[in-house]
């Protein structure tokens, strides 16, 4: 038995020479297996069956070979299936507590004294947009 697997493998490896180096090997029941790259999981696992041959849309009967990137995976579902992916994705907004809107209030008051600015400044359009830049979560209260 021992032999028949030296065997297979010596007339795999000869065979693919080329592809030899770039692919890591291992001896399964059926033969030569090859190790897939991805290792951890993604936001794309909630879209695909993912197993050693294929990653499976699971809203579609689209199939994708096991090395295929996030990237493309991404692409489809967003494609494909544009309202699962929004809902899927949404990203939750964590609200401060108490304590850290106080010090955050305090920071900005400091700035607009100190800067000499009036305290209009916080209603102005391109102030808002500047301070969701920094933190989406932060609003100004007028």
């Amino acid at each position: 038995m021992l032999d028949d697997l030296v065997r297979s493998t010596s007339t795999y490896t000869e065979s693919n020479l080329d592809t030899l180096s770039t692919l890591s090997l291992q001896v399964g029941s059926d033969g030569p297996i090859r190790h897939t790259k991805r290792k951890k999981s993604s936001q794309m696992d909630k879209f695909f069956n993912i197993s050693k041959i294929s990653q499976d849309c699971k809203y579609c009967d689209t199939k994708y070979a096991a090395l295929t990137s996030i990237g493309t995976l991404k692409k489809h579902v967003k494609k494909h299936h544009p309202d699962i992916y929004k809902q899927k994705t949404k990203t939750k907004i964590i609200l401060y507590n108490q304590q850290e809107l106080l010090e955050h209030n305090k920071y900005l008051i400091n700035w607009i004294i100190t800067s000499l600015q009036p305290f209009s400044v916080t209603k102005e359009e391109s102030f808002i947009e500047m301070l969701k830049k920094f933190n989406p979560q932060y609003q100004v209260r007028n």
